[in-house]
Order: structure tokens, then C-alpha cells, then sequence
């Protein structure tokens, strides 16, 4: 049982997670489990099986984030990106605005280093 839809009323349903590498599907499965975030050793050690190369990177969304799971990729050399929920739900929330902001004046020192790199880059396109 597990919460569906937006309303996350209570009934039955299923997940289904795929594993790709390069486009291709590697490993799909399906489950009843209402939460994902002990899901993904779960989906390496079955890529793992599959693949002729070890896994080097996973990538999820945050309903697979948990400290520890992410913890022991990281360990086995696995680059892992899996947001945690108050990141993403800080990048979805609108940033606050502020009334009348005053535009930034750049110093002297900042206006000249912006010169010299606009001179460095056209050097080196000559």
C-alpha cells in the first residue's frame, strides 16, 4: 500500500524503476514499496550484474536520497547525485525579491580586470 497521486490517498500501486547506461535500458523493475530510498543499492548491484563495465555514476531523484545509502556509494568509488528533499523543495520554493534593488557599481579594479580579459581573450584568437 502506498500513497498515490497528489492526494497520496492510500491504495494499491506499484513503481516502476529503470536503469540506463547511455540511452539503453540496463535493468527495469517493479515494486510496492511506498518509499524509494532504499531502493537504489539495490538497482546498482543489479546493473552490476548486467554491465561488462563497473558502475561509475548514479543519478536519481531526491525520493532515493538517504545519508547512508549515499555514504557507501561515494565509499565504493560510485560519483553519486541524488538531492536531498530541502534542496529541491528550496529550488522549486520562488526566491524572494527585493523592492527597488540598486544596481551594483563595479570598482575601478573590477573594470579593469574585465578589460584585461576581454584583451587576454582577443590575444589569444589572433
Amino acid at each position: 500500500m502506498m500513497g498515490l497521486g497528489s492526494s497520496k490517498r492510500i491504495g494499491m500501486g506499484h513503481s516502476f524503476e529503470a536503469v540506463t547506461d547511455a540511452g539503453d535500458l540496463v535493468v527495469g523493475q517493479t515494486h510496492n514499496i511506498s518509499t524509494d530510498n532504499s531502493r537504489l543499492p539495490v538497482l546498482v548491484e543489479e546493473a552490476r550484474k548486467v554491465l561488462a563495465t563497473p558502475v561509475q555514476q548514479v543519478t536519481a531523484d531526491s525520493g532515493y536520497y538517504a545519508g547512508g545509502v549515499i555514504h557507501e556509494l561515494l565509499e565504493q568509488g560510485i560519483n553519486t547525485v541524488v538531492p536531498d528533499t530541502v534542496t529541491v523543495g528550496n529550488m522549486r520554493r520562488p526566491q524572494p525579491r527585493r523592492k527597488n534593488p540598486k544596481p551594483r557599481r563595479s570598482s575601478s579594479s573590477e573594470t579593469r580586470t574585465r578589460i584585461a580579459m576581454c584583451v587576454l581573450r582577443a590575444k589569444r584568437s589572433n
